[in-house]
């Protein structure tokens, strides 16, 4: 009840361009507290503070409320702490975007972005996306 309670009063039900950013955050990070420390995770890997900015939003909306699930998140946080980070934010940008992208358009291909992560070097994976672009 106190969810769906904070959820009216933060009027996240409106339309992207009508509520704000910080407000919206708010709301994910208290709903689910695990994807909070799994972006504050992948956050820590990036210096630059305007590059966190930018890049936080596009990562919390990788959760389970956009896509059922939070194993691409996890993926990517889990490459970063084993192995460092060794891609730039716009190319971590063009993965997340890829994956919102094909999952708003209904495609099932959500399990190849997985493998990508999972499978491939960090330096290879926007190589791959152009490929399934083509």
């Amino acid at each position: 009840k106190e969810e769906f309670d904070s959820y009216l009063e933060v009027k996240a039900y409106l339309a992207y361009n009508q509520r704000s950013t910080v407000e919206e955050l708010k709301l994910l990070q208290k709903l689910v507290p695990a994807l909070k420390t799994t972006v504050d995770g992948i956050l820590q890997h990036f210096t630059n503070i305007a590059d966190k900015i930018v890049l936080e939003p596009q990562l919390y909306k990788l959760s389970s409320d956009y896509l059922g699930r939070t194993d691409i998140l996890e993926n990517i946080l889990k490459r970063f702490s084993i192995e460092g980070n060794h891609i730039s934010v716009q190319e971590l940008l063009r993965l997340v975007n890829s994956v919102l992208k094909s999952a708003a358009e209904g495609n099932k291909n959500i399990n190849i972005y997985r493998w990508i992560v999972i499978a491939y070097p960090q330096d290879q994976w926007i190589d791959e996306l152009l490929l399934m672009d083509i």
